[in-house]
């Protein structure tokens, strides 16, 4: 198994790789969940626009990118506040 743990500040982000299938652990929707609680209602778009993030990574990762770069982490996080400023 390769775990690759992304340089991010606003979440803890980590891509599995076990025999070319690539899975991600993070807390984003974690944290979304908690949010929603307090906000007292759901956020789809909040949610798909996560989900989509997720999504890329992984594609990045199956790709060969270096997700675990820091320039990759930053970018990240710039998009993850971008999503939560114009949603």
């Amino acid at each position: 198994m390769k775990k690759i743990k992304l340089q991010c500040e606003t979440a803890d982000i980590t891509v599995n790789e076990v025999d070319g299938v690539y899975t991600i652990d993070s807390n984003l929707l974690t944290d979304l969940d908690e949010a929603e609680d307090e906000m007292n209602g759901e956020s789809p778009e909040l949610r798909a626009a996560i989900s989509a993030v997720e999504a890329m990574i992984l594609a990045h990762a199956a790709s060969g990118a270096k997700v675990g770069s820091k320039a990759y982490g930053e970018g990240i996080d710039n998009a993850l506040e971008a999503i939560v400023n114009n949603l």
